[in-house]
């Protein structure tokens, strides 16, 4: 598992949706409680079916910097999940009320592990960053999360104009962060966008499955189901621990995820859009929009 981390490392790029951050209290209790407050009483697991229907189906925007796609995209898809769910009522208007929920940045909360995990592989000197397919407006949520500031580079497909796992945006992050990519690692709870999309580019790729989707993952991919997991490995693969040996590799303060005191499964960060000096795709450089494909709803949420 060690052999998964570039020799040397100097940062480690990880994904938003699912693996620093969900809706609160998940995509299923917040979807339940927008219907319970209109009067619709629905089952989580009735909820959790319907929604991987209609994602299997799903045509997703190949634009996601356009704020009246999104809306237009983000309402038939709850309107479709609705109907999955055999809702007589008036779809459109509860889809509505679905989207600004959802879209709402207040509603985002970062995993119980992240922070401590974060401070760790900061502490060991590594460069930090984000590449996510998102909103914009994912800055205002780390913003919010008082975790923008951890991290050298920010890139979030809607505000760039090319989404994973085109090479485009990690190419971007890579540049802002001032890494290789052969000295680079990226975290993400999707094979072919994640994994899959850093190794086209030269990076490393780590999956994250914090729900147990992916049980048995291709030869040679590394899978993890926390970022405490993530730190253990990272901190294995320093040229120190493989010298040293597990023993001495404690003697030597390389301690392991649990023993640095990272707890469970939940909090993380980085810098909003702006701060982080984030240009229009143009300016980037950057593929347009049209080049750009996003993968499934919890991806790009």
């Amino acid at each position: 598992m060690t052999d998964a981390i570039p020799q040397p490392l100097a940062a480690v790029f990880l994904d938003a949706g699912d693996t620093l951050l969900a809706p609160t209290p998940s995509f299923e209790g917040r979807f339940i409680a927008v219907a319970r407050a209109e009067g619709v009483e629905l089952a989580e697991a009735a909820v959790a079916a319907a929604f991987a229907a209609a994602a299997r189906r799903a045509v997703w925007p190949t634009d996601w910097t356009d704020p009246a796609t999104q809306r237009e995209f983000w309402c038939g898809h709850y309107t479709d999940i609705l109907g999955e769910l055999r809702y007589e009522g008036d779809r459109a208007a509860l889809a509505d009320r679905m989207f600004e929920a959802f879209s709402d940045p207040a509603a985002y909360k970062l995993f119980d592990d992240v922070r401590p995990a974060l401070d760790a592989l900061a502490g060991r000197g590594l460069k930090l960053g984000v590449i996510s397919n998102f909103e914009p407006w994912l800055a205002t949520v780390l913003e919010l999360e008082g975790v923008d500031h951890l991290f050298a580079a920010t890139a979030i497909s809607g505000v760039l104009g090319v989404a994973k796992p085109e090479p485009g945006i990690f190419l971007w992050a890579l540049q802002q962060a001032a890494v290789e990519a052969g000295s680079a690692l990226h975290v993400g709870d999707h094979l072919d966008v994640d994994v899959s999309g850093a190794r086209a580019v030269g990076m490393a790729g780590v999956l994250i499955d914090r729900y147990g989707r992916v049980p048995d993952p291709p030869p040679g991919v590394p899978r993890i189901e926390s970022l405490a997991e993530l730190v253990d490995l990272v901190e294995a693969g320093l040229p120190e621990a493989r010298e040293a040996g597990p023993a001495e590799a404690r003697e030597a303060g390389l301690p392991g995820a649990r023993e640095a005191g990272l707890p469970g499964a939940r909090e993380a960060g980085l810098p909003g859009a702006r701060e982080a000096g984030l240009p229009g795709a143009r300016e980037a450089g950057l593929p347009g929009a049209r080049e750009a494909r996003l993968p499934e709803a919890r991806e790009a949420r």
